[in-house]
């Protein structure tokens, strides 16, 4: 049992408990109360001083001069100033160590004044159990000062028959089977325990008895679980402690009875500071402590200065904004600002190498400018378009700087050249804006040698001469088996081709179709699959990149999820019908046109 010792500490965990919620005062070392001055001058009152004396110089400033210290209690000390004989209060100054003082409390001392603050300990409990030939106890340390002692003392299990212990169902002072068979049958429900009894049939403590409880039972009765005495300590605040008033705490084991009171110390005010508001020039500031547990508060005004002004820059103004002379306080940042109004542009007309343009911060006027009846188009760069130039989707051609049609553009020219693809899609599209240049059976190596059917040109000299905006390269259908090096080779020779050809055209590299693979290899296409078409694809997108060319990918446009064409688009899987063929013809114009 615990012994007169383990009682009185046992008191003290207690309050600690409550302690351990409330938290402890924090004291700031900086002024309670900076005064002001007063309509009187307190130096006036003192021995020597008369009508002609000089005030103090903190009279005017505010700037006391304290030198000695007197502790004043709650974690305060008061100072007189030596030059006026003003009082204020400081929160005191403590180094982080504490002191222990013995009987539960530590302290610290001021490092101004020496006062010291004294405060109850903080205990971290590690509890050592009682076995069957040693004694039990509960060991204390101090989180802060390392102070400790040892309380709740339990004796061996040999030595207290008179204790009672968790399994013990029908206190007969020892665990037995038929323990265990009393806590099963009272978890299944066959035999109802007495109320006093069911705690120490809930080895888990789990707020339960279950047939785990039986288990621990009928472990502890042959050696195989040790089970040991168990304190579990309701509390309850009777007298709630209040800042400067003690307040009462009740305790009761929920299991053995055990019960007692004990004091809750009254805790001190907790100040915190809650507001502070720098003065300025013009205004006070000030600052407010209040107690975080009672509401308590204090004060304190700090006077304003008044500004110190000086001029800070000049900000010199630009053709569009203000500039400005700043006066600014050096204290609290006020500024006067007298502006100096925006210069405005200085033009400088066009000619016909440059744009029109500000002197002053080289701002340019782009697009259409008119200089001596022709008409020429600036970027925002200040250069002028030359040559072949596209324009807000119409094509111009400039000479020298000069359109040759004025404002009035052109639709853009475009040709499609390719295998049966391309023919397919001349059967169903008829547009004076787009040309197809179609050959069944055409590889990529043989574009510049295979002509079209009752044409004299290959399939890249239709070309020449016919000045195309726009030339789009749609072929590989019949080289999905090529290796994918060689045959990127011949591409990129078919593309610089073009580029020779139709100087100043767009090219761009068209993806081979999607097909629908079911359908194409049950018409005898059976080297077109969805895969390999994917795997070249992927090379014309990379060529494209490394030529500087467009590439135009119509998978996402004609293709199902799963890129396939759907079953209606080709009547082979392969050659687009005409439903699709517009969609397509929609497209290419929103992409190229």
């Amino acid at each position: 049992m615990v012994q007169s010792k383990g009682r009185r500490t046992i008191a003290l965990m207690l309050t600690l408990f409550l302690f351990l919620s409330v938290s402890a005062p924090v004291f700031r070392c900086a002024a309670e109360t900076v005064p002001g001055l007063s309509d009187e001058n307190p130096a006036a009152t003192e021995p020597g001083n008369t009508d002609d004396s000089p005030a103090p110089a903190c009279a005017q400033t505010g700037a006391h001069v304290y030198e000695t210290f007197t502790f004043a209690g709650n974690g305060k000390h008061t100072a007189v100033c030596a030059l006026c004989g003003e009082t204020a209060d400081f929160f005191c100054e403590y180094p982080e160590a504490y002191q222990p003082d013995g009987d539960g409390f530590h302290s610290r001392t001021c490092t101004v004044c020496g006062g010291s603050l004294r405060e109850l300990c903080v205990y971290t409990e590690t509890v050592t159990p009682p076995t069957e030939d040693a004694a039990g106890y509960t060991a204390h340390i101090c989180e802060k000062c390392g102070d400790s002692y040892t309380d709740a003392e339990r004796p061996a299990e040999k030595d207290r028959p008179e204790s009672r212990i968790l399994g013990d169902v029908n206190n007969d002072l020892r665990i037995t089977a038929e323990d265990a068979r009393n806590t099963l049958r009272a978890a299944v429900s066959l035999e109802n325990l007495e109320a006093k009894d069911l705690p120490y049939a809930d080895l888990d403590a789990d707020g339960f008895i279950r047939a785990s409880d039986a288990r621990l039972s009928l472990r502890a009765a042959v050696g195989l679980e040790p089970i040991t005495e168990r304190h579990d300590y309701r509390v309850k605040v009777k007298t709630k402690a209040t800042c400067t008033a003690a307040g009462t705490l009740a305790f009761e084991c929920v299991y053995c009875g055990k019960s007692g009171e004990t004091e809750i110390p009254a805790a001190g005010h907790l100040l915190k500071e809650t507001k502070r508001t720098a003065p300025t020039c013009t205004k006070d500031g000030g600052y407010t402590v209040k107690c975080t547990v009672c509401g308590y508060l204090k004060e304190t005004v700090l006077r304003a200065a008044g500004h110190q002004m000086q001029e800070t820059g000049r900000v010199e103004p630009t053709c569009t904004g203000d500039g400005f002379v700043a006066y600014a306080c050096a204290v609290c940042g006020y500024v006067e600002n007298a502006v100096l109004p925006a210069a405005g542009h200085a033009w400088v007309s066009a000619t016909p190498e440059a744009a029109a343009h500000c002197a002053n911060c080289d701002l340019k006027e782009t697009g259409w400018t008119q200089i001596n009846g022709n008409w020429y188009y600036f970027y925002e760069d200040g250069s002028r378009a030359d040559g072949k130039v596209r324009i807000d989707g119409l094509v111009y051609r400039f000479v020298n700087g000069v359109s040759q049609t004025g404002k009035t553009g052109a639709r853009p020219r475009v040709a499609v050249l390719g295998d049966s693809l391309v023919a397919a899609l001349d059967i169903y599209i008829n547009d004076s804006q787009i040309d197809f240049y179609g050959k069944v059976s055409l590889h990529v190596n043989t574009m510049a040698t295979k002509k079209i059917q009752g044409s004299s040109r290959t399939i890249l000299g239709e070309l020449d001469g016919r000045d195309y905006d726009v030339v789009i390269l749609l072929v590989g259908v019949n080289d999905l088996t090529y290796g994918d090096s060689a045959w990127k080779e011949s591409y990129r020779s078919v593309i610089r081709n073009v580029k020779s050809r139709s100087p100043g055209s767009e090219i761009y590299v068209h993806s081979i179709l999607p097909v629908n693979q079911a359908r194409a290899q049950a018409n005898g296409y059976s080297t077109v699959t969805v895969q390999r078409i994917n795997n070249k694809n992927a090379v014309l997108r990379a060529l494209a990149a490394e030529e500087h060319v467009g590439f135009l990918n119509a998978t996402p446009v004609l293709g199902t999820n799963n890129g396939q064409l759907p079953y209606d688009a080709a009547g082979d899987g392969l050659h687009i019908g005409k439903k699709y063929s517009q969609i397509w013809l929609r497209w290419i114009k929103e992409e190229v046109c």
